[in-house]
């Protein structure tokens, strides 16, 4: 089991925020929907009977039942292995969320094995801060802390929303500038000092408390990479609430809540759709720029693969190599370049031993008689000498045999 708290502080207000964040959460779902995978909304609603952690009862709670389909954002072995494993549902997970702004609850769990493989979040977001509150509402005293009232045992997270990041080059808020917000592009922060420190605009800080747990063969080392993973994409996540800002700024939260309806619904008719293009590889996948110059390096070397075309050698300066194989050296006085024909080589020449095939080799054998001859065992020995006794060819001098 991993304990995270994750402390992200952005440039507008906890209202902002909670607009930004249904936008750009409707916006990737959007996206990412699609032949067999990404989000199915199953019902959303307001609950009345919803309590927080203090048993209170919020004035406002939406709550929403989601279905995440993930077959598309791992690759064909992870696919393979965990239907093998845990079933043909294993790569689907239930989501059950309330959010009741400031405060918000997401409970998710596996499919198949719910009691095993699950993750539960707990979010509580304060105005006028940086990320500097010691004990945050909700989250000090979580019932998912092994101690209460202290993070104890807990990883602490900071995601700069600023970061350079390679995978994230389309969503960079030190390039970006809100027109309609009149914010940005941020200052990049450094070691000793963070963006929000030199900001002069309001600020808020989302603190999210995460919990997750893999009860199964590898798990701690599951837990390990989903963490990474988690930080990755809640970076992703918030820099797109950011660079989106022009597209929702302007909203209204019931203007937000019906573009989140509409969304919805096209979410069911496009899960199963084949002909839709999808934009989108995962909550925490890179973006279209980088996935577009990975795709491309792959595509070139599976062409190279399938013809069976070497990669290109290297030559000295000053070289070039022809079709042929021969290389061709340029005089550095000038004068006219001298081709050196390259050793032909074929399938009957015998590679060097250093490439681990032994060759046969001439030794030495002695015969009875006492005398030598070098032969291969493919070789048949010189005849008998009548007259003095001793195998050796014909016209060769005859030999004295040794007593």
């Amino acid at each position: 089991m991993k304990i995270t708290l994750h402390k992200i502080v952005m440039p507008f207000t906890v209202s902002d925020y909670e607009r930004g964040f249904l936008y750009t959460l409707a916006y990737i779902a959007k996206q990412e929907t699609g032949k067999g995978s990404g989000v199915e909304l199953v019902s959303s609603k307001n609950d009345k009977e919803f309590k927080l952690p203090d048993n209170e009862v919020p004035e406002k709670c939406q709550y929403t039942h989601k279905i995440y389909h993930c077959e598309r954002f791992v690759s064909n072995w992870v696919r393979k292995i965990a239907i093998k494993m845990f079933g043909k549902n294993s790569l689907k997970f239930i989501e059950h969320a309330w959010n009741c702004y400031p405060y918000m609850y997401t409970s998710t769990e596996n499919m198949e094995k719910p009691e095993k493989i699950a993750m539960h979040f707990e979010s509580y977001h304060i105005d006028n801060d940086k990320g500097n509150t010691e004990k945050p509402k909700f989250i000090h005293n979580s019932k998912h802390l092994k101690n209460k009232n202290s993070f104890k045992g807990v990883q602490i997270r900071v995601t700069d929303i600023t970061e350079n990041m390679k995978k994230l080059k389309k969503f960079d808020p030190t390039k970006t500038e809100s027109k309609k917000a009149g914010v940005g592009p941020l200052t990049p922060s450094t070691k000793k000092k963070p963006w929000h420190d030199s900001f002069d605009g309001p600020t808020m800080c989302c603190y999210k408390l995460s919990n997750t747990k893999f009860d199964i063969t590898f798990g701690g080392t599951l837990e390990g990479k989903f963490v990474k993973q988690q930080d990755f994409a809640l970076k992703k996540f918030h820099k797109m609430i950011y660079c989106l800002m022009d597209e929702w700024w302007d909203m209204t939260l019931e203007e937000v809540l019906k573009y989140e309806e509409e969304v919805n619904k096209e979410l069911g008719n496009n899960l199963h759709r084949e002909d839709i293009e999808l934009t989108g590889g995962g909550f925490g996948a890179e973006d279209d720029s980088s996935r577009a110059d990975s795709g491309a390096a792959d595509q070139s070397e599976n062409r190279a693969d399938n013809s069976g075309a070497q990669p290109e050698k290297a030559t000295p300066e000053g070289t070039n190599e022809t079709p042929s194989g021969s290389v061709i050296r340029s005089d550095a006085k000038g004068s006219e370049p001298k081709a050196e024909e390259k050793p032909a080589t074929s399938e009957s020449a015998v590679p060097p031993a250093s490439e681990g095939i032994k060759t046969k080799k001439l030794t030495p054998n002695k015969s009875k008689e006492g005398g030598e001859s070098f032969k291969t065992p493919d070789q048949e020995l010189p005849p008998m000498c009548d007259e003095c006794s001793v195998r050796h060819k014909p016209g060769d001098p005859h030999r004295t045999k040794k007593t």
